[in-house]
């Protein structure tokens, strides 16, 4: 059977498992055929609504077999969906429609009166009958067959240096090339449960519904109170017979921290796979101690402008020989190009440091409505002008050990950090300190502390009313919860250097320093 879109392969799934588990919560097990049915449903009412194809709408990210079902029923009308942070403060989450411009905000009712005041229109989840009958069949039936590969899936929005979000958009083949690559990488099967308990609005979440749903597996669904509770989150992970785990090191370093993974944990996790961010290799190995006689762990890489993943390592006992900084990328995924290449775009000498460009059936098709960071980002392959072949400059610094084939990252070629996962531009966060009037001037800096990751702001204030509570209480009307520093530091001055720009680099080092005195 040709299937050259994600309706089409979530229908074929489901077919050939009607009665197999997809989701499980804790309020229940939801069969193939019953997600089939709600997403249908859905779909039809996107129909009935005039949400036409090549349309966006915008779902708040809860965990419930709802949600999951207005995301599968987005894609079976051919509509593009984004799924957005309910949590986010009001002031972001208008950026961020203002970017969509969506047809439709599907939410609850305590977030209803807040959007509206946005002027866009927003109806109650919970007012959508999922067990409707379809009304418009045939023309449903024709939207599964004419969305082509190349129409946008989703858009999933990071964090923008201007302090305007930028919504990375992902095509159906995309996704399709990522379920591939994921079944084939990690033999997922029927009898395996995948972990959700990375947010559906952060792009690990790709992994987790695609990888899952699209394959025939089943889908755990976790919600943000179960993963904030260490003891309960373990407890349903072997209660729902978790197979497969995958989420930031950050809350792996969390669940060390709390003490809550021991060897009888993970009693039915076979694979642990982390990424977004790098995972100190002293922490990891007490992971890898406890589990890697019965689970294999992988380490993966790749930006959301890239569907989520373009590598994945597999952890062995000999990268801890030295327990020094963090593991390599290893070899891109197969169907995945890469250059090396300096600030002019050529190519490096072997082994030399250089930003790493990504091409092949991965790479998304830019940002959406955002035509100009589109063009800086995702460019004509610098290699040749024969024909048209864009490729995507990930900002990140990489090297090529030509001994051993694995690719190393060294930093970032910008102001980009990842931060429990998710990617900030440092310069929305200082855009957000410089609206609030006590603050004079700022500068924000990421470092990693003991293997946890910080953020510091340094505040130059304007008068003696300008506190940390202040300013954590103005942030949070302004940026979501994960961009507040953990740290605020009050100067009389911030340094500069000397071409009289902010001089981030002393700041970090006196930090640091400050720390090691303490």
């Amino acid at each position: 059977m040709y299937i050259y879109n994600l309706g089409g392969k979530f229908k074929s799934v489901a077919a050939g498992n009607p009665d197999a588990c997809a989701l499980i919560c804790e309020n229940g097990k939801t069969t193939y055929q019953q997600l089939d049915s709600y997403s249908d449903s859905f779909a039809d009412y996107l129909i009935s609504a005039g949400v036409n194809p090549g349309e966006l709408i915008c779902i708040a990210g809860d965990k419930s077999p709802q949600t999951i079902a207005c995301i599968i029923g987005t894609l079976k009308a051919g509509v593009t969906y984004s799924v957005f942070d309910s949590e986010s403060p009001i002031a972001r989450l208008e950026k961020i429609f203002q970017r969509c411009n969506p047809s439709l905000i599907i939410c609850d009712s305590s977030l209803r009166a807040g959007i509206e005041e946005t002027g866009y229109k927003t109806v109650d989840r919970e007012s959508i009958d999922f067990d409707r009958p379809v009304q418009n069949k045939l023309q449903l039936h024709r939207l599964l067959q004419s969305t082509a590969s190349n129409s946008p899936a989703y858009v999933m929005f990071t964090s923008g240096s201007t302090g305007f979000p930028k919504g990375a958009t992902m095509t159906h083949q995309n996704v399709l090339n990522l379920i591939e690559w994921s079944v084939d990488t990690y033999s997922f099967i029927s009898t395996d449960v995948l972990t959700s308990v990375n947010p559906l609005y952060f792009d690990n979440s790709v992994f987790d519904l695609y990888s899952s749903l699209f394959s025939g597996a089943s889908l755990a669904l976790f919600d943000g109170a179960t993963v904030r509770d260490p003891r309960k989150l373990m407890h349903l992970i072997d209660e729902f017979g978790c197979t497969s785990w995958f989420s930031v090191p950050s809350m792996l370093i969390y669940l060390q921290t709390m003490r809550a993974l021991r060897p009888e944990s993970f009693r039915h996790i076979r694979r642990i796979i982390f990424g977004g961010e790098g995972y100190p290799k002293a922490k990891l190995k007490e992971l890898f101690d406890i589990f890697s006689d019965r689970v294999s762990f992988y380490n993966v890489y790749g930006p959301t402008e890239c569907t989520c993943i373009c590598s994945s390592y597999s952890v062995q006992k000999g990268d801890f020989v030295d327990l020094k900084g963090f593991l390599p990328l290893g070899e891109l995924a197969k169907n995945f190009g890469g250059l090396i290449v300096d600030e002019e775009l050529r190519t490096v000498n072997p082994g030399e440091s250089g930003e790493l460009i990504l091409r092949g059936p991965n790479v998304g098709l830019g940002y959406y409505r955002d035509p100009e960071r589109t063009a800086a980002a995702f460019i004509q392959n610098p290699e040749h002008d024969s024909f048209p072949d864009i490729v995507y400059r990930t900002g990140d610094l990489v090297y090529l050990n030509q001994e051993d084939g694995k690719i190393w990252i060294t930093g970032r070629a910008d102001n980009q950090i990842k931060h429990m996962g998710y990617r900030i531009e440092l310069e929305e966060i200082e855009n957000a300190l410089n609206c609030i009037e006590a603050v004079a001037q700022n500068a924000v800096i990421h470092c990693e502390i003991r293997g946890l990751s910080q953020l510091v702001a340094f505040v130059k204030a304007k008068d003696a009313e300008c506190e940390e509570d202040l300013l954590r209480r103005r942030l949070s009307e302004l940026i979501p919860q994960y961009m507040i520093p953990t740290k605020f530091q009050f100067l009389n001055q911030l340094p500069k250097n000397a071409n009289g720009k902010l001089d981030r680099k002393q700041l970090k080092a006196g930090y640091l320093g400050q720390l090691v005195n303490e």
